[in-house]
């Protein structure tokens, strides 16, 4: 594959191959609650378009007393997107950094439900990305969460997907709405195959 490997026909077939992040202790958008759709193809335009920010496969069975990230829409919508953060959380931040702390820990579940950025459809192609937050617990090089019974246990999440957001250091590309994903030559089928599971 020289230069560019155009994915845009995986887009369509997508939901055959999609599935929860496999690793533990990881977080990313989908386009339905379940983590199974990172990406989506189209929707009805001037309506809007539902993201969900999601952990999935945490490892403390004691839940989740609160988490911190930063989201990025790309490029940023003419429209600013509305964010409701869930459980009762209080973001001690200004969306789009989140630093949220919950009155009683969100149970543990295989996916957990943090945000949801809700987006204007104009029918632009964007991409959803989480990095890390300003200030951070994690030494400003992920996302993370603490744990339920134990708020100073501190555990780091990864980004669901590995493609980088350029200029963005530690920050991720894991969602997209009308987008052909790109990989560059020096991408293995691996890494994009990674992409969809």
């Amino acid at each position: 594959m020289k230069k560019l490997l155009v994915l845009g026909l995986m887009l369509a077939v997508t939901n055959a191959f999609a599935q929860t992040d496999p690793k533990s202790n990881s977080i990313g958008f989908y386009f339905d609650e379940l983590g199974i759709n990172n990406a989506l193809a189209s929707a009805i335009p001037y309506t809007m378009v539902n993201a969900y920010l999601l952990a999935t496969r945490t490892t403390q069975s004691a839940g989740m007393a609160g988490w911190e990230a930063e989201v990025a829409v790309i490029p940023a919508p003419a429209y600013p997107p509305a964010y409701v953060v869930h459980n009762a959380g209080e973001n001690a931040l200004t969306a789009p950094i989140f630093q949220v702390g919950m009155a009683t820990a969100l149970p543990y579940a295989p996916v957990m439900k943090l945000l949801t950025v809700s987006i204007l459809n104009f029918g632009t192609p964007f991409i959803l990305a989480v990095g890390p937050c300003t200030p951070s617990s994690f030494g400003g090089l992920r996302p993370g969460y603490a744990d339920g019974a134990d708020p100073g246990l501190l555990i780091g999440l990864t980004p669901s997907c590995s493609i980088p957001v350029p200029g963005r250091p530690y920050f991720c590309i894991v969602g997209w709405f009308m987008h052909s994903i790109s990989a560059t030559e020096d991408d293995s089928w691996g890494r994009v195959k990674h992409l969809y599971q």
